[in-house]
């Protein structure tokens, strides 16, 4: 099921080491992706019950999982998993093979400010309007940002 994929596979074990029979560790709000879009997340749990190949995962499928750990930063990750059926006598539930040594993903408000720390140059703002120390100047339209939803059976959305 896809519980056993969460549980067994992406939470058990320890981050960054273990064996192949040993799941990769990570903590935090997880979100799994499959080709058909998102299939778990915090707030979405109700496919965990499900069978992989009812949410159409089958054989050469992949799986993108995410974390957000707010603990450690460092150990958010992305990682993606192919799935491989083989015949459940070879005694174990689940192996995963391939590189355990897995990178964070960049902090991109961090990064942002580092490469322009680097040296790196600021993009280019197309606005006639801005002054000569670099900052554009508020423009107020006189239109309050609201957004309507409707509650008919028809799910119209208007944003004003």
């Amino acid at each position: 099921t896809l519980r056993d994929v969460v549980d067994k596979v992406v939470a058990s074990g320890t981050f960054g080491a273990g064996s192949g029979r040993d799941g990769l560790g990570l903590c935090g709000e997880i979100t799994v992706q499959s080709n058909a879009g998102l299939i778990h997340d915090v707030e979405f749990d109700d496919n965990l019950g499900m069978r992989l190949d009812e949410l159409g995962i089958r054989h050469g499928s992949k799986l993108s999982i995410t974390n957000e750990d707010d603990a450690d930063a460092s150990r958010n990750v992305a990682v993606a998993l192919f799935i491989e059926h083989w015949d459940t006598a070879a005694g174990a539930e689940f192996e995963l093979v391939g590189d355990r040594s897995i990178k964070p993903r960049p902090n991109h408000t961090h990064a942002a400010a580092g490469a322009h720390a680097a040296g790196a140059k600021r993009p280019v703002v197309d606005d006639a309007a801005a002054d000569p120390k670099g900052k554009r100047p508020r423009v107020d339209d006189g239109i309050d940002a609201a957004i309507v939803l409707d509650d008919d059976a028809d799910d119209d959305v208007a944003v004003l």
